[in-house]
């Protein structure tokens, strides 16, 4: 038995990576823009150094030749529109010849430096550890990353945050890794790591709306509403589908709802009964009263009637504007019961 469970998990393994392989390997045009070369390592250190303080942006690198040649490059840029701008960038400074090649697939190579960004939003030249120096542009056609891919895609989640985690060490750049990064977060419920992870992809193409749009559905769980708001309103100024913008518009008037500062609420619980001594008369209707040489004395008798009662309870809640952690309550209990004859075994408390 265990055999065959075994045998259907290869092959629903086997048959996700076949499915999800077309949608890989295929991964949209990327851009390169050439800044400069040089065969001097520390000219090359100079000049990341200057166009980072030009462009502060990551995907910056210095990469090696086989030659001992090193060039200055911004890969992985998405769209030809956003090479040329920040080639026009360029253009007034003493790296104006730059260029713009669009990649190919197969392409890789070692970096010596590269750029990244830190918590406080600056971006840093660091030099490559071992592990980090060969680049490879379609990372997205590796193995790693298709066996991280279907971890995700057959629920595996702790799996593919292992994997996608460790992709990340050595592809902080790559949008995809760091956005099934945080889509593996979310089902773990590692919430702070989802929403860092979205913020990096956010940072590097603001216009990635499909993680725009988690993004602020993470923060809407987490009841930052300030925050999620301002994310949904971004992306109903950008080109989504139909269906989309419904639920946008959906989660906004339910962000836009003014929480209640004051809220009372009432109890009324009436009653009916029989009360067979109501003026709790004797049973016998002589007694004798002992130690006193036994007089005889009369009693009342038991007198019953029918009689209705109510209970009627107030609840008075304020939260203060001002700290909505304190709330002000004020309560009145109110109680009667009234006899249909006797009137004067009535009881009335507040």
């Amino acid at each position: 038995m265990k055999a065959n469970n075994k045998r259907l998990f290869y092959m629903k393994l086997f048959f996700t990576i076949i499915l999800l392989f077309p949608f890989l390997s295929i991964s949209a045009s990327t851009y390169t823009l050439y800044i400069a070369s040089t065969k001097n390592k520390n000219i090359a250190k100079k000049y990341i150094e200057e166009v980072n303080d030009l462009l502060k942006i990551e995907n910056l690198v210095v990469r090696t030749h086989k030659k001992e040649n090193y060039s200055l490059i911004v890969n992985q840029i998405k769209d030809i529109q956003s090479a040329k701008d920040l080639q026009n960038k360029l253009k007034k400074t003493t790296y104006k010849d730059s260029f713009v090649k669009k990649d190919l697939k197969d392409l890789k190579y070692n970096i010596l430096f590269y750029t990244k960004s830190t918590i406080e939003n600056k971006t840093i030249v660091k030099e490559a550890k071992e592990d980090e120096k060969e680049y490879i542009l379609d990372v997205e056609s590796s193995n790693e990353y298709i066996t991280a891919s279907t971890m995700y895609n057959i629920g595996n989640y702790k799996r593919s945050y292992e994997l996608f985690n460790k992709l990340f060490y050595k592809h902080n750049y790559n949008l995809n890794i760091n956005y099934f990064l945080a889509q593996s977060a979310i089902k773990l419920g590692m919430y702070d790591e989802a929403s860092i992870a979205f913020e990096r992809v956010l940072i590097q193409d603001p216009k990635f709306n499909k993680a725009r749009y988690d993004y602020a559905r993470l923060l809407t769980k987490l009841k930052l509403k300030k925050e999620a708001k301002k994310e949904f309103n971004i992306l109903l100024k950008e080109n989504i589908t139909e269906e989309i913008k419904k639920d946008v518009k959906k989660y906004l008037k339910y962000l836009n709802k003014e929480r209640k500062l004051t809220y009372n609420s009432a109890t009324l619980i009436l009653g009916a009964g029989h009360n067979s001594n109501v003026n709790n008369g004797l049973l016998s209707t002589q007694y004798t009263l002992p130690g006193l040489g036994d007089i005889s004395v009369r009693g009342e008798e038991p007198i019953s009637d029918n009689f209705h009662n109510e209970i009627l309870s107030l609840d008075f809640n304020n939260i203060l504007k001002s700290n909505t952690a304190i709330k002000i309550k004020n309560s009145l209990l109110a109680y009667n019961k009234s006899y249909l004859n006797e009137k004067d075994e009535n009881i009335s408390v507040f």
